[in-house]
């Protein structure tokens, strides 16, 4: 997500539910049709010291969220065209060169082709975490 949409956020609130494994970048390897997500030791600069555990780990990626903060919890499975345009239009994928502006439409494409994309609009609260639990059709 864009700077000030969560990411860091949501990290905190994960204390005590589950490993998190960065808040700002990941790498992402798209082997055999799944996508992987890599730990880096890259993490916000507004993330709290406490919070960083630099960790190596790899696991399967089950989705992407789009974050957006919002009045209440709302979920929904973008359309391939749309979930590229939003992983696109991130400050974390820059299009300025054109020689590479083709390879990350690419790697957006392939992303989006094989792991469903949500907008998330969330509360900063640890309720998300049990909304995201009781949504039957989301990956868990």
């Amino acid at each position: 997500g864009a700077s000030d949409a969560g990411k860091t956020t949501v990290a905190r609130l994960a204390t005590g539910w589950g490993e998190v494994m960065g808040d700002e970048n990941l790498i992402i390897r798209i082997r055999e049709g799944r996508a992987l997500a890599y730990s880096t030791p890259f993490w916000g600069g507004s993330t709290p010291r406490d919070l960083i555990h630099r960790i190596n780990r790899c696991a399967p990626l089950r989705a992407v969220y789009m974050l957006k903060q919002a009045a209440g919890f709302t979920v929904e499975l973008l359309t391939p065209a749309d979930a590229a345009m939003s992983l696109l239009a991130t400050e974390k994928v820059s299009v300025e060169r054109t020689n590479t502006a083709a390879d990350w439409l690419h790697a957006a494409e392939r992303l989006v082709s094989c792991t469903p994309v949500y907008r998330l609009g969330f509360q900063p609260t640890r309720e998300i975490w049990r909304f995201l639990s009781q949504t039957p059709h989301l990956p868990h």
